[in-house]
């Protein structure tokens, strides 16, 4: 289930796959992009960035690390984003359980 509210991509997930778009607010540049999971779940979840409507969705990385990559409940700032063609989605590889998340700014 995905509820969009003003800027805020919600829901939880059972199965595997991808949930987006969502874009970020640009006019509130100094509020960084934010990823809430909670839930008892097994599996990854990943936060993917595309600036071609989603053709490439391409994984977060600073210095060549992979960021934005979860396996356990939580909440962290993930992305600083000024491009206007920049759309977000979470991507979701579950064993089992329900993973709920909130992508928010």
């Amino acid at each position: 289930m995905v509820r969009p509210h003003s800027r805020v991509l919600i829901g939880s997930a059972a199965a595997s796959g991808d949930v987006g778009p969502w874009a970020p607010n640009l006019d509130r540049n100094d509020a960084p992009i934010k990823l809430e999971l909670w839930g008892v779940f097994v599996g990854t979840v990943q936060v993917l960035r595309s600036t071609d409507d989603g053709v490439n969705k391409l994984p977060l990385r600073i210095a060549g690390t992979e960021w934005a990559k979860y396996t356990a409940p939580g909440v962290e700032e993930v992305w600083d984003e000024t491009d206007p063609f920049a759309k977000f989605w979470i991507s979701i590889t579950l064993t089992s359980g329900t993973v709920n998340y909130r992508l928010a700014q």
